[in-house]
């Protein structure tokens, strides 16, 4: 298919052409309930006619759930064409309220065409907005739904944020080829297989945390009858996990994205979706890969138009992606390592440096480093080890309380640990790597959310 053009010709990504196309035909399955193409249009248009649009090359702001509400809201900012800066609903008021006045100082107008400016953690600290072009955005779900083999009568479900790139991705190339969402807002491991079943879900998107939860919670779940495939991304799975999941004859395909692609770059071969190991991520159509010194780059027309306010940091089609593989004869990639300090906690990244000054800012805390101990279910566990201030230790339920206000969950240390001083490298930098955690006795921290005054 050419470039942004679906299957049918029109734009794939106008929900008001897919209601003119098959009106009838179920687009929404939400609690056992089915709303059709033309009901949603219906819903999305008076969304859009109460929309005000900002001023010329300026954002709407929008909290996106992956609930109705937030799927009408999101697709009438899409169909209006105003751009929108979107919010995790997972992030606390005060991380919101940053992230817009951080939003709000770029004196720079958003480039033409945007669709969205998505947040992303960079490795400095300070979160990056990454602009996503209508057209970018296009040419991934193509790209996705074409290597997923995507046909209308998928029905995808969608259990993740679209103000995520992993949720947003599963909106887009669903509706690219006029299928069907099954919305789940609220994961639960041991109801996902009952979900699935009675939605008749044909694809889901899991990180390998909500994977392996749903094995933990459901030892006897194997082989569902009528899923497609299930998507995992987000972190490297475990081999251990896909070992299990290959065991239990559930199809798997790994996915290998990030922000700045607006979901997937490559995905794992389809005729690997039942096997213990993997190959590698292909390449999604129009999508080329390439190693320099350890380091992946890639180009294609899914690309973003960087970041918006800063230099660009695409050099002559090709960005550097900050992860460490190789790129085989064939074009396929294989992930090995983050270069930077970023942890990934059930699939989702942790700047170390943000957590550090949260922790450094509380009462009884000298000095704080985090770093990410190694986990089979999570991939890492966010750890911190803290230098008590005049010797005075806070309590780990003053610490929850007061973290729960401060940071959202993801990012808020699981385990601590008190030291009489922070590990230095010979260079006289911070210590990350998890070795400096042996010997050490680490307490875990369970959050709450009472008020904490300091």
């Amino acid at each position: 298919m050419p470039e942004c053009i679906s299957a049918t010709g029109s734009d794939p990504l106008s929900l008001i052409a897919a209601a003119d196309e098959v009106p009838r035909k179920t687009a929404v399955i939400e609690g056992g309930r089915r709303i059709s193409y033309a009901e949603l249009a219906r819903a999305v248009s008076g969304r859009a006619a109460s929309l005000e649009r900002p001023a010329p090359g300026r954002p709407a702001f929008l909290t996106a759930g992956s609930d109705f509400t937030g799927l009408v809201d999101l697709l009438a900012l899409l169909e209006k064409g105003i751009p929108a800066v979107l919010f995790s609903p997972k992030l606390t008021d005060g991380e919101k309220t940053a992230l817009r006045r951080q939003a709000e100082v770029i004196a720079e107008p958003l480039p033409e065409g945007t669709a969205f400016v998505v947040f992303t953690s960079g490795t400095t600290g300070r979160p990056k907005p990454a602009v996503l072009t209508r057209r970018s955005l296009a040419a991934g779900a193509l790209a996705a739904a074409e290597a997923l083999r995507m046909t209308p009568d998928d029905v995808f479900q969608l259990s993740l944020s679209p103000a995520r790139v992993g949720g947003l991705g599963i909106v887009l190339r669903t509706l690219a080829v006029r299928g069907s969402l099954s919305l789940a807002p609220r994961f639960c491991g041991a109801a996902f297989p009952e979900t699935l079943q009675r939605d008749g879900v044909t694809l889901a998107s899991l990180v390998p945390a909500m994977l392996a939860d749903v094995f933990e919670k459901n030892p006897g779940w194997r082989n569902p009858a009528g899923l497609r495939a299930l998507l995992i991304g987000g972190a490297p799975m475990p081999a251990k996990l896909r070992a299990e999941a290959a065991r239990r004859g559930v199809p798997v395909v790994t996915t290998y994205g990030m922000t700045e692609t607006g979901s997937s770059s490559g995905i794992s071969a389809w005729e690997e979706r039942l096997q213990p190991v993997s190959s590698g991520e292909v390449p999604l159509r129009g999508i080329r890969y390439r190693e320099k010194n350890g380091e992946i780059l890639l180009s294609g027309p899914l690309l973003f138009n960087g970041y918006w306010g800063r230099p660009a940091v695409v050099s002559e089609g090709w960005f550097a992606t900050g992860d460490a593989g190789t790129v085989d004869a064939e074009g396929r990639v294989r992930i090995l390592a983050r270069q930077s300090d970023l942890i990934i906690t059930g699939g989702e990244k942790v700047v170390p440096a943000e957590v550090e000054s949260v922790l450094e800012s509380l009462p009884g805390i000298r000095e704080a480093l985090v770093l990410g101990m190694p986990d089979e279910k999570w991939g890492q566990i966010v750890t911190a080890l803290l230098v008590p201030e005049n010797g005075s230790r806070l309590s780990a339920s003053r610490l929850e309380t007061c973290l729960s206000e401060r940071l959202a969950r993801w990012k808020s240390p699981r385990r601590i640990a008190w030291v009489p001083s922070i590990p230095l490298t010979p260079a006289g930098k911070r210590h990350r790597h998890p070795d400096v955690l042996c010997g050490l006795e680490t307490e875990s921290l369970h959050y709450s959310r009472k008020h904490c005054s300091t």
